[in-house]
């Protein structure tokens, strides 16, 4: 899930006066190279349930507060489709040579069954069922999608569904083990023409398989019972339904949010009281915790992490939360002024920002907040534009408001720069400062100069 900028963005006008609003930038981080960063120790305050996520570039795994703070580097290789045990312990990667299972525990990795991806855990996480690359799809030009499996110790590695002209994945594995629910593309073998749904088997008797829903997909079971949640329609405005299943189908279906543009399944709550899905706000993406019992949704910015599991660490095993050693430094590159009308003239500084982490984990979502006192104008960079507001204190500031937001990352020990225009009216000088700062980082600051 990645969430994006607003698209185009304000161009301050020298034939306007300087307006008095606020604009507010988030920082989003994720930082901290720490591979098998775990801790024996609890951490984190009430809620010591954790996200899993993904990268955007699939290279890292980390480990993150609900509330969105807090990314901690746990695997710093490359990963796709990872799964967990509830409790977080060991993360399973599918590849080339077969699902890896790294304990986070013991420190060791094993590697079990055959090449394939996009692995879940059994009920009682003693099996997998993973995705394999089948025969060649005439309809396609690729390959026909099926659906392994294979003991954690890796006993007997074995094809669970898989035929000419049709694709499976998205597995769900249900709790009790009877169960596996799974989306199937098939291709006429005349035609070619798609039809796709929603399937499940009783394991018992994986050959016969029911469709159970149209139109629908990426089905995940609810922890210790046979409610379902999965994805219904197509494209980036689909809809997040909840369901029992039993050998009848399912029933007692409910729709719980709409608006859903889906990159990985519903994760539930170690509880099963929650949802968290992908999710959009206007022009932003968020991470939406849905509550299905009372339609309750809460937002939180995931800063384009994709996470895979929401766990509940036991006591031998926790995931501290990140933290961040912050330092700001400014080098002005250029200063000029311009006149458009006698009555109409301003001055403007570009200014070469650093914002270096030197911390031991991870940088989490931070604020960038300028004040002076002195009407002025702030641009971080395209396409958001930073104005300004009077205070109280007869100070303006700008930093407040949140009808824009950029993104950065800077990994620990790392650095990362952008470029900051300041304008004011000529002969409006003065220190402008500053500020960076956020849930666990503690704050940074630098002074810089108006440049009329």
């Amino acid at each position: 899930m990645a969430p994006y900028p607003p698209s185009g963005g304000l161009v301050p006008s020298l034939r306007e006066p300087i307006q008095l609003a606020v604009r507010r930038i988030l920082i989003a981080a994720a930082l901290a190279a720490v591979c098998l960063g775990v801790s024996t120790a609890h951490g984190g305050g009430a809620d010591t349930t954790r996200f899993l996520v993904v990268s955007g570039d699939g290279d890292w795994i980390a480990s993150v507060a609900p509330t969105g703070i807090g990314y901690r580097r746990i695997l710093d290789q490359h990963r796709a489709g990872p799964a967990a045990t509830r409790n977080g312990a060991v993360i399973a990667v599918g590849g080339p040579h077969g699902i890896s299972l790294y304990n986070l525990m013991s420190g060791t990795t094993t590697v079990v069954g055959a090449p394939g991806g996009g692995p879940v855990w059994s009920g009682d996480e003693s099996q997998l069922a993973f995705g394999r690359q089948g025969s060649p799809a005439e309809c396609t030009m690729g390959f026909n999608g099926e659906i392994w499996a294979v003991f954690a110790n890796g006993a007997d590695v074995r094809k669970l569904l898989g035929k000419p002209f049709s694709s499976y994945g998205s597995p769900a594995w249900s709790p009790d083990g009877t169960w596996l629910v799974y989306d199937r593309v098939d291709h006429s073998s005349q035609t070619c023409a798609v039809s796709a749904g929603m399937y499940a088997i009783q394991l018992s008797n994986p050959s016969d398989e029911h469709l159970i829903a149209t139109s629908a997909g990426d089905p995940a079971f609810a922890p210790h019972s046979d409610v379902l949640a999965y994805f219904v329609g197509k494209g980036e405005a689909q809809t997040l339904r909840v369901a029992n299943l039993d050998a009848a189908g399912l029933h007692d279906a409910r729709d719980v949010l709409g608006g859903v543009d889906p990159v990985t399944p519903p994760l539930w709550s170690p509880d099963g009281t929650q949802v968290a899905v992908q999710c959009k706000k206007g022009s932003r993406y968020f991470l939406c915790m849905v509550t299905p019992s009372t339609g309750a949704v809460r937002y939180v910015d995931f800063h384009g992490y994709m996470p895979f599991a929401w766990v509940q660490p036991t006591p031998g095993l926790s995931f501290p939360l990140g933290r961040a050693n912050l330092q700001l430094s400014a080098r002005q590159t250029r200063r000029s002024c311009v006149s458009y009308l006698p009555s109409n003239e301003a001055c403007w500084a570009t200014y070469r920002i650093t914002i270096a982490d030197t911390g031991p984990d991870a940088l989490t979502s931070a604020t960038l907040e300028f004040r002076a006192d002195s009407p002025f104008y702030a641009n971080p960079g395209d396409p958001f534009l930073c104005l300004n507001h009077r205070t109280q204190e007869r100070r303006y500031t700008c930093g407040e408001s949140e009808s824009g937001y950029s993104t950065y990352a800077v990994s620990s020990g790392a650095s990362r720069t952008l470029s900051l225009t300041l304008s004011s009216a000529r002969g409006v000088r003065g220190p402008v400062t500053l500020l960076v700062h956020g849930d666990e980082l503690g704050t940074a600051s630098v002074r810089l100069q108006l440049p009329g």
